[in-house]
């Protein structure tokens, strides 16, 4: 069920289930989606490639971000550079020994 809704509308739709139901799409969209950006974060703080922070916030805003994928127009010639976009901006952003100054890869109108 992950793998084909965004996992954003599978917690708003979550919110009008019964209690059992509710539980058990909150833990798969754990499961599957925040679960392995989770580990690649915790991972990277580790090897002391990512700044110390809460890793589970840090994947839930990474997720976030990419889920905006899903807003912007599957013919608008920026959505090619979106993914690369917020990775950088946001590996920027906890990268170690660098400032949150924004992204390699920008945006441009084409």
């Amino acid at each position: 069920m992950a793998e084909r809704r965004p996992y954003h509308a599978l917690r708003d739709m979550a919110a009008h289930l019964p209690q059992q139901h509710r539980d058990w799409v909150l833990k798969m969209v754990d499961e599957r989606v925040l679960a392995p950006v989770r580990a690649v974060i915790d991972e990277g703080m580790r090897r002391r490639e990512l700044k110390r922070c809460d890793p589970e916030l840090a994947a839930l805003a990474f997720v976030t971000l990419m889920a905006s994928l899903g807003k912007i127009a599957t013919d608008d010639p920026r959505r090619a550079a979106l993914s690369d976009f917020i990775v950088d901006v946001y590996a920027d952003g906890l990268r170690a020994g660098t400032a949150a100054s924004g992204a390699r890869v920008r945006l441009r109108r084409q």
